[in-house]
């Protein structure tokens, strides 16, 4: 999907958790008490110079931009993404990765709040929560903050 909406001349921005220690986890007293098979190693997720720090091989392409820093489910909170999409012209965020009814939901609340009109690409979200919390927060952007649609709807409208 991003090789396409490249293609069609959308900048893809790629945004990366990373936390300079545990501490920076712990922070977040909901973490703290999360307790799930699988957030068992929630302390050790995205330490600085740890693998989950870097894009998957393959992901990012040439032109693509990296933010670094995202330490809570928005992608905005304390980032410089919000500058950087206005820096590139950008009134719509299509927005793609996990979790979706953590990390996307909060994004997508963020974007509508800071009026980007706002997408969420079906086929290119999850959740490690299940299928039940991943649909619950599909539902909740087509009622409150926009359409969801996969990559192949979003580029047969860019044309």
């Amino acid at each position: 999907a991003f090789k396409a909406l490249r293609g069609a001349g959308v900048p893809v921005v790629h945004v990366i958790t990373e936390y300079r220690d545990a501490e920076e986890i712990r922070a977040n007293p909901f973490w703290v008490s999360r307790q799930s098979a699988a957030r068992a190693r929630a302390m050790e997720h995205n330490l600085l110079g740890s693998p989950g720090t870097e894009l998957m091989p393959g992901l990012q392409g040439p032109g693509d931009r990296v933010v670094r820093g995202k330490k809570r489910y928005s992608a905005f909170l304390h980032t410089d993404l919000e500058f950087l999409l206005h820096s590139l012209g950008v009134r719509t965020v299509l927005l793609a990765g996990v979790n979706t009814n953590s990390c996307i939901l909060a994004s997508a609340f963020e974007a509508v709040n800071r009026d980007f009109a706002t997408v969420v690409l079906a086929d290119c979200v999850d959740s490690m929560d299940g299928a039940a919390a991943h649909a619950a927060a599909l539902e909740m952007v087509r009622l409150c903050l926009g359409p969801v649609a996969t990559a192949a709807e979003v580029l047969r409208e860019l044309g």
